[in-house]
């Protein structure tokens, strides 16, 4: 019987593409994950392994991500909403977007606070 990984006999074989970084070793439950200089020659940034499909949601002003992007730098107040009705806001820097989170600093601190990307309801941007 196959446990979800494949790894039991009889397992058939994903049709699907190896993602970028990691390296195909056919069912095997140990996965070697290559990543940096050494197993790609370039220096990976952080749109490494997103597709040219991720690299669009993450770039087009279309989508949430990209429109926030175009606020790096600016302070903001993202509003995220945790189970059925508890609301929380945060305030600082808008410091990064990628596919899933946010980041923050905070203000008076050095601190960063990465923030769930799909808890997000409301983002004030301050201008100014």
């Amino acid at each position: 019987m196959n446990d979800y990984l494949g790894t039991g006999t009889g397992q058939q074989h994903c049709a699907c593409e190896t993602p970028a970084g990691m390296a195909n070793t056919g069912g095997s439950s140990s996965a070697a994950y290559q990543t940096g200089t050494a197993a790609t020659g370039v220096t990976t940034g952080y749109n490494a392994g997103i597709s040219q499909g991720g690299m669009a949601v993450l770039d087009s002003t279309q989508f949430l991500n990209g429109y926030l992007r175009s606020f790096i730098g600016r302070s903001v107040t993202v509003e995220f909403l945790f189970g059925t009705g508890t609301l929380s806001d945060r305030t600082g820097t808008l410091m990064n977007v990628g596919a899933n989170y946010i980041t923050l600093r905070e203000f008076g601190t050095s601190n960063l606070l990465v923030c769930d990307f799909f808890s997000i309801k409301l983002v004030r941007v301050y201008q100014g």
